[in-house]
């Protein structure tokens, strides 16, 4: 992280801002690499790949089955199943899998957002930390 406002916005971002942060940045990856693929560069699509399966290995690893238990069992398959979708778009330059896995990404993030912003306007979030 070298950009010093990048690090300083991630250093005071409070959990809701950072898991939005993090989906930001796999769809941005994603999305790299989607565009990549489609100019036949499929070297050169397999770092923005990686990059969002790191991030996708983090949100996974960020769940907490002892708040939401039934939750965090379907978010471990979803990411899994984006995890796959990645992988074999590496191996045989699937757009498809891509667009597959974009298009849920955006629904998570916007589906966290909703919820992010309801917390935080009750407060939730700030007793929370």
């Amino acid at each position: 992280m070298q950009n010093p406002y990048f690090k300083s916005k991630v250093m005071t971002a409070d959990r809701g801002q950072l898991l939005l942060m993090l989906y930001d940045g796999a769809i941005r990856f994603n999305e790299q690499a989607l565009q990549l693929l489609q100019e036949e560069k499929k070297v050169q699509a397999l770092a923005p790949m990686g990059k969002s399966l790191a991030i996708i290995q983090e949100l996974q690893n960020m769940l907490d089955n002892t708040k939401a238990p039934e939750l965090c069992d379907n978010l471990e398959r979803l990411y899994v199943f984006l995890q796959d979708q990645i992988m074999s778009a590496q191996l045989n330059g699937g757009k498809k899998n891509l667009e597959t896995v974009g298009g849920i990404l955006k629904e998570l993030r916007s589906g966290w957002a909703e919820a992010i912003d309801k917390v935080s306007k009750s407060g939730e979030l700030r007793r929370a930390g």
